[in-house]
C-alpha cells in the first residue's frame, strides 16, 4: 500500500514538472494606456449672497445648520463648539477647506465650526462628496473662501441683538489701488446666554454661561502683468467661554476656558492660455487655555429647576 502511494506521489510530481515545462517563457508586449483621473464634485453648492447676508451673524456651523446640510453637533449654548457630520460618518470625516488650505484639528482629525464666522467670508461651497475635491475625506466637504475680485472700495457693517442676552456686530473694509487690493474685517459676538427659570413660586437666573469672541481678517492680493496673482490672507479668533458651576467633592467647580486660533494661507496663481497654475501655503495654530474656579459666591449660584 506504502509503495503505491509513493509511485501516485511521484507521477503527480513528474507531471507537475512537465506542465511548468510546457508553458513557454516569454513577455508579451502591449500598447501604452494613458489613464486620466478627473476631479469633480459631487452635489455641490455655493450659497448666494442672499443666504450669506441673511447668516452674517451666524458662525459657520449655525450657517449649516439653517441650511439643513449635514448632521451639526453642538456643544454647549450659542457660542460654543459646533461640529459636523455626514453620510453617517463621524466629524472627523468632513473636511473644511479655507482658501485651499485644510484647516482641520492635526489630533482630533475635526473642526470647530463656531470659530468661523460668516461675516468674514466671501463664499462657502458644500459638497456631498469630499473624496473627490480634497482626497482626505470620505464623507462631506465645505470650502471657504475669503478672496474675491476687488473692484472698487467699499464698506459693510451690522449689528444684531437676540434672545437670552446675546449681542454682536462687525464691520469691514475693502479697498484697490492699481494692481494692489485687500480686505480687512472684525467681528465681536457677547453671548450672555442667561434665562429665567421658575422654582416653587420664585424667578431665579440661570448664569456662567457668558461667551465673548473676537474675530479678525485680513486678505490682501497683488496681480503682476495683469495674470499672475499673488495672494495672502490671515483669520484670527479668539474665544473666552465660562463652563457652568458643577458640584463635586470640591463643593462647586467651574472653568473659564480661552481658545485663540490663527489661520495663515498664501498662494501664487498663474492662468494663461494653456497653463493654469495654482499653489498654496498654508499654517494653523490653537491654543487652549484653562482656569479653575471654585466656590463661587451665593449670587452666583447655579439655579436649575
Amino acid at each position: 500500500m506504502k509503495k503505491n502511494i509513493l509511485v501516485l506521489v511521484i507521477g503527480a510530481f513528474t507531471f507537475g514538472a512537465q506542465a511548468q515545462d510546457s508553458i513557454p517563457n516569454q513577455t508579451i508586449s502591449t500598447a501604452e494606456v494613458s489613464v486620466h483621473l478627473q476631479r469633480f464634485n459631487v452635489n455641490s453648492e455655493t450659497l448666494d449672497s442672499n443666504a450669506m447676508r441673511a447668516g452674517r451673524g451666524q458662525n459657520l456651523g449655525q450657517m449649516l445648520a439653517s441650511e439643513g446640510w449635514g448632521n451639526l453637533s453642538l456643544y454647549g449654548p450659542p457660542g460654543t463648539s459646533i461640529q459636523a457630520r455626514t453620510a453617517g460618518l463621524s466629524a472627523d470625516h468632513t473636511a473644511v477647506n479655507w482658501n485651499g488650505i485644510p484647516v482641520e484639528s492635526p489630533t482630533l482629525g475635526s473642526t470647530d465650526l463656531s470659530l468661523i464666522p460668516v461675516f468674514l467670508l466671501s463664499s462657502i461651497t458644500l459638497s456631498d462628496g469630499g473624496a473627490f475635491n480634497l482626497g482626505s475625506s470620505f464623507g462631506g466637504s465645505v470650502h471657504l473662501n475669503s478672496q474675491e475680485v476687488i473692484k472698487q472700495s467699499g464698506a459693510a457693517l451690522f449689528a444684531e441683538y437676540s434672545s437670552l442676552g446675546n449681542l454682536q456686530g462687525g464691520a469691514k473694509g475693502q479697498y484697490r489701488l492699481g494692481k494692489f487690493s485687500g480686505k480687512t474685517g472684525v467681528q465681536y459676538g457677547q453671548f450672555s446666554n442667561e434665562f429665567k427659570v421658575v422654582l416653587n413660586d420664585a424667578a431665579l437666573w440661570q448664569e456662567n454661561n457668558d461667551v465673548d469672541q473676537l474675530a479678525v481678517s485680513q486678505d490682501l492680493a497683488f496681480e503682476i502683468n495683469e495674470k499672475p496673482k499673488l495672494s495672502a490672507s490671515t483669520l484670527w479668533v479668539n474665544r473666552g467661554a465660562q463652563v457652568p458651576f458643577q458640584r463635586n467633592s470640591f463643593g462647586l467647580v467651574a472653568q473659564d476656558q480661552s481658545d485663540s486660533t490663527m489661520k495663515i494661507a498664501a498662494g501664487w496663481k498663474y492662468v494663461g492660455t494653456r497653463i493654469k497654475t495654482d499653489v498654496k501655503w498654508g499654517v494653523r495654530l490653537k491654543v487652549r487655555t484653562t482656569t479653575t474656579r471654585t466656590s463661587p459666591p451665593l449670587n452666583h449660584s447655579p439655579s436649575y429647576p
